[in-house]
């Protein structure tokens, strides 16, 4: 069983969802639509529990920092190992996991539209906010405060 330490710092949720749907409507081919779908299969990975992008492995629970620390390690040693016909998507599933980690701003698609506000903000006069006080939302993506 992971432990909280276990768990990396990634983006909101909801930022990972409206990024990957972007990636989704994105319509283009050759190299910029491999980078596109390397970042998408990162993003479904960490967003919808999709298997792992490189390693193909599954989770049943959240995705925990030696996990994604291993998938980074695995993008970058195929790419400085010179795998030409998968350098895009290689290249793509490392930026959406370092762009997701807090390790570079530049989201993979950075004209995708902001994501809603959060729940809590839609709190009106009398109507509580929901409670807010795990970092872990419910799909498993453990979101920075």
């Amino acid at each position: 069983m992971s432990s909280v330490a276990d768990a990396p710092r990634l983006r909101d949720r909801r930022e990972l969802v409206a990024q990957l749907d972007a990636l989704h409507r994105w319509d283009g081919a050759g190299p910029t639509a491999e980078f596109y779908r390397g970042a998408a299969a990162a993003l479904s990975w960490l967003a919808d529990g999709r298997p792992a992008p490189l390693s193909g492995s599954s989770r049943t629970g959240p995705v925990t920092a030696p996990a994604v620390a291993a998938e980074l390690a695995d993008a970058d040693d195929l790419i400085r190992a010179g795998r030409p016909r998968r350098r895009h998507f290689l290249i793509g599933v490392e930026h959406a996991l370092m762009w997701a980690g807090h390790d570079t701003a530049v989201p993979p698609l950075p004209d995708a539209p902001e994501p809603p506000p959060p729940v809590s903000s839609w709190a009106g006069p009398g109507i509580p906010a929901p409670d807010t006080a795990g970092d872990q939302d419910p799909v498993g993506c453990v979101t920075r405060r």
